[in-house]
């Protein structure tokens, strides 16, 4: 074995070493950080909303990398840590895909069949109406609404489970 080889080795040793030891938990510390002010809206889009902010972020790292720019107000390396945590969440949303938006759905219309059974049917008006349901791949489709008394002015749709105040 070469001197080189040897210097290879212990440069990738103590990469690895540096990675896992110390960028890693600061990636995750910050991470953890951002995601707490965000209370799971970060979901919301799913893997396509991942891959937008993986891209925004993409170009901002080219700017600074690439092109010499000053970020201002991020650093490089803290652009580096937001993409590692947005390819962390779209590889969970990945293994998330046998839950399904249909799994999620049959969960709502479960939720909202045992709060139906548990609101009495004269006290139960209903009607339909357009509205943009996540349940659905149309972006406006009409739904039945339940509303727990008449007169309340809270209504739920009894496919997603959205509620509206009319």
């Amino acid at each position: 074995m070469s001197d080189i080889e040897d210097v290879w080795r212990h440069q990738n040793a103590v990469l690895r070493d540096d990675v896992i030891n110390t960028i890693m938990p600061e990636t995750m510390a910050l991470w953890s950080k951002k995601n707490a002010d965000y209370e799971g809206q970060l979901m919301f889009l799913g893997k396509r909303g991942q891959f937008s902010d993986i891209n925004r972020k993409f170009w901002k790292l080219k700017k600074a990398l690439w092109d010499g720019q000053d970020l201002g107000f991020e650093s490089a390396e803290e652009v580096c840590m937001d993409m590692i945590g947005h390819l962390l969440m779209t590889i969970h949303m990945l293994r998330q895909e046998d839950d399904s938006a249909a799994a999620t759905v049959g969960r709502l219309k479960d939720d909202l069949r045992r709060a139906l059974q548990d609101a009495p049917d004269e006290k139960m008006v209903i009607g339909t109406t357009d509205h943009p349901c996540p349940a659905t791949l149309d972006p406006v489709v009409p739904h039945d609404w339940w509303q727990p008394q008449a007169g309340d002015n809270r209504k739920w749709c009894k496919v997603c489970g959205m509620q509206r105040v009319l």
